[in-house]
């Protein structure tokens, strides 16, 4: 899967950063804070992911 990341200003007086097809969003003072954020926040996210899957094939596989 091929990610695209995005950023605008908001209403509120901060930049929103956003990654769509994880649906995750981030903010920041600047563009380059917001921006920094969300490749964070998706590192993260993979990174709880591919957690998530090793937990779950170790209880599989300690059921054999």
């Amino acid at each position: 899967m091929r990610l695209s990341y995005n950023a605008y200003y908001d209403d509120a007086g901060v930049w929103v950063s956003v990654c769509p097809q994880l649906n995750i969003y981030s903010q920041g003072e600047s563009k380059l804070e917001a921006m920094a954020a969300i490749y964070e926040a998706v590192g993260m996210h993979i990174d709880y992911e591919i957690r998530k899957k090793k937990c779950q094939l170790n209880q599989k596989l300690n059921m054999v």
